[in-house]
């Protein structure tokens, strides 16, 4: 009988545009890639004036960033850029996958490049990459579809509350029973056991924890 076998994690690059996405995107992002696979490399690269504020994707705790100086370069400098580590990255053979984060369809030639190299391509945007490259993708993501989850409101559990209420009555049955008088120290009120002895708020909770 053959054992199942469990399919591994892919341990993917992903590469953001951020002349293309917003930052404000990055934990909806992030929460996609992670459905996928593993994220063994983030980076996100635009033109410098994306990273000059003091709000952006360098602001992300999962990515690097890497500012493109379009000084003396074509409008495309980010897509070349980013095509260009690609090519680093599938030569390298550590990565399984890769995620594109754009809907630029510059990123055509790219997709194919890799696939070609036996690598599974994912695409996230926000709904507008054109169809083509969606049909070469593995699969599209689109974020205006995806929305962010929001922690439910834990209950309390009926059982713990219950002890909690019989914990608060036993402490109130001993102020009752033991303190049955007080003295002034410092300006503050400190309750006194019938043989003199001081009862503080850590030896009624210890007594009962």
């Amino acid at each position: 009988m053959k054992k199942a076998t469990v399919d591994k994690p892919l341990n993917l690059a992903v590469y953001i545009d951020a002349d293309n996405v917003s930052w404000k995107e990055a934990k909806k992002i992030r929460a996609v890639i992670l459905s996928i696979g593993t994220i063994k490399k983030a980076v996100a690269i635009g033109e410098e004036s994306r990273f000059a504020a003091k709000q952006g994707w360098q602001t992300s705790n999962w990515t690097s960033v890497c500012p493109v100086s379009t000084a003396g370069k074509k409008a495309n400098a980010t897509d070349f850029e980013m095509t260009m580590r690609m090519g680093e990255d599938v030569a390298s053979g550590k990565y399984d996958g890769f995620c594109i984060v754009a809907d630029d369809k510059d990123y055509i030639t790219a997709v194919e490049r890799l696939k070609a190299r036996g690598k599974k391509v994912y695409g996230i945007g926000q709904g507008k990459a054109p169809e083509k490259y969606r049909e070469l993708l593995a699969r599209y993501f689109d974020l205006s579809k995806i929305s962010e989850a929001k922690p439910a409101p834990q209950k309390q559990d009926a059982k713990v509350k219950k002890q909690q209420s019989v914990k608060r009555n036993k402490c109130e049955c001993v102020c009752a029973d033991m303190c049955t008088d007080f003295v002034e120290s410092d300006g503050c009120i400190v309750w006194m056991t019938n043989s003199g002895e001081r009862i503080d708020d850590y030896d009624l909770n210890a007594m009962w924890d």
